[in-house]
């Protein structure tokens, strides 16, 4: 926990707003969303020390690309845990439902054309803000004894 919390408030990371990244991805018909792909790849590895597969950003789009984007649902997938032991290590409340809704969504893609990947892409960045704000802060209000959680 020391660890990602120290990686955490020494970052480079800037939140983005999750509304921006779909609204780029459906101007850019797609391609702004391999821009944010390779950054959040960036950013994951900065934060955790490692990729969400432990492959580049590269090798993973390739091995994409050549499995006509079943293994895109996996890294997403895989993005969504490793997004979400990060929030368990800083004590917010993790979503276990999430990666199931991702594989889902991302499925789903394939009759939608894309557009629920999209919401993918926007849950990830919005778990990413959530890791980005730090710890989930206690504060016993004096007197008390009962602890409130601030975000």
């Amino acid at each position: 926990m020391e660890a990602l919390h120290h990686r955490v408030s020494r970052t480079w990371i800037r939140p983005r707003s999750a509304a921006t990244v779909l609204v780029a991805s459906v101007l850019t018909c797609g391609f702004y969303q391999l821009f944010w792909y390779h950054h959040i790849y960036e950013e994951i590895e900065s934060l955790f020390e490692r990729t969400p597969t432990g492959n580049s950003y590269w090798m993973d789009l390739l091995l994409t690309v050549i499995s006509c984007g079943v293994f895109g649902i996996y890294v997403d997938y895989l993005i969504c845990n490793q997004l979400n032991e990060g929030l368990n290590q800083l004590g917010h409340k993790p979503n276990k439902d999430e990666g199931t809704v991702v594989v889902i969504l991302d499925v789903s893609a394939y009759v939608t054309g894309w557009m629920s990947n999209l919401v993918t892409t926007a849950l990830a960045q919005d778990q990413l803000n959530k890791l980005l704000r730090g710890p989930v802060r206690t504060h016993n209000p004096p007197g008390t004894g009962f602890g409130t959680t601030l975000s």
